[in-house]
């Protein structure tokens, strides 16, 4: 959401990006000074020259990614390689980077290959990037990963400029951030190398909340369903991945529950069973939370049900409305053209 990239801009030293378009976004949100960094699976040739004029660095995915465009790169962003640190924390291997045949980064394995048989290649890296984590609460999977990759590459490490850690870290203030400084301390040991961390959902995911509205309320056998104004295409995780968005105010058993469903013809447009103190009527306001990151972004308009209009919380109380999306914004997105007699 741009509101929150450009409150980040005065914070963070910069952002992160995976296409061409977040980069774009990122240079102009953050203008010059911001740091854009760049990753992703798919690098294409036509997207290449554009992308050197709005990044300041590129981790390569693969070895192979980088033997195709060092040529276009090089004296124009600090090249960089992904790498796949083989080290894993995550059961579930639809979010997991490291599992087999990962797409994402090189293995150490053939990094050193690389380093052995040419060296003069690896010098033209100044840097590394390692993401292997997802929603971890714990920085200590941070220092392991951190020590695998020093055992491995160690030697070569002295020589580079940057260090990108990833994410995949969620955090507050009740977080015992010392495995995260053990893992700079291992660092600064091996390397002068600047460092860069991606906080991530960590900061934007409570930055958000989808605000909807109960419009229809229906008993079904033993349960009561109440039908809301928004859809799980609005947060497509919840679908993908079966997740369960917090809801203000829910209890997490007794009370009166409801099964939360979307405003689709989607069977699956389910949220899940939640417990309320009060019972809901049409009109009950269900206010999903921390849904900041890898939701709105993925959202669509499945039946034609509109997005959500986006606001902004004011500092001093309200908020201000920043986007409403029209009818012509779906007719286009479908490939169409609103005419004027229409």
């Amino acid at each position: 959401m741009v509101p929150v990239l450009e409150v980040l801009a005065d914070l963070a030293d910069g952002f992160s990006a995976s296409s061409l378009f977040e980069a774009k976004l990122a240079r102009q949100v953050g203008g010059s000074e911001k740091e854009v960094q760049f990753t992703s699976p798919t690098l294409r040739p036509q997207d290449a020259e554009e992308l050197a004029g709005v990044a300041h660095r590129i981790a390569f995915n693969s070895l192979s990614q980088f033997d195709r465009f060092k040529g276009v790169f090089a004296g124009r962003l600090g090249m960089g390689l992904r790498v796949d640190p083989g080290v894993s924390f995550i059961p579930d291997e639809r979010y997991n980077p490291c599992r087999a045949g990962s797409k994402l980064g090189a293995a150490l394995a053939d990094v050193q290959t690389l380093l052995k048989a040419q060296p003069r290649e690896a010098r033209k890296l100044e840097g590394i990037l390692f993401h292997n984590n997802c929603e971890s609460e714990d920085f200590q999977h941070l220092r392991q990963t951190a020590q695998a990759v020093v055992s491995a590459l160690g030697p070569w490490l002295k020589d580079l400029a940057w260090i990108n850690l990833g994410g995949g870290y969620l955090f507050d203030e009740e977080t015992d951030f010392t495995p995260l400084t053990e893992t700079i301390a291992l660092f600064r040991q091996a390397t002068p190398a600047r460092l860069f961390f991606e906080p991530g959902k960590g900061i934007v995911g409570p930055s958000m909340a989808l605000v909807a509205s109960v419009v229809d309320l229906i008993e079904k056998g033993s349960r009561q369903v109440a039908v809301l104004d928004t859809s799980v295409n609005h947060l497509p995780e919840v679908f993908e991945y079966q997740t369960h968005p917090p809801v203000r105010g829910e209890l997490p058993e007794g009370g009166h529950r409801y099964q939360l469903v979307g405003a689709t013809c989607l069977a699956g447009d389910l949220f899940g069973e939640y417990g309320f103190p009060e019972p809901l009527t049409v009109g009950s306001r269900i206010f999903f939370e921390e849904v900041g990151a890898y939701s709105f972004v993925k959202a669509h308009y499945f039946n034609g049900v509109n997005l959500p209009a986006v606001y902004a919380a004011a500092p001093g109380g309200g908020a201000q409305l920043k986007k409403q999306y029209s009818y012509e914004e779906f007719v286009s997105r479908c490939g169409g053209l609103i005419h004027a007699n229409c």
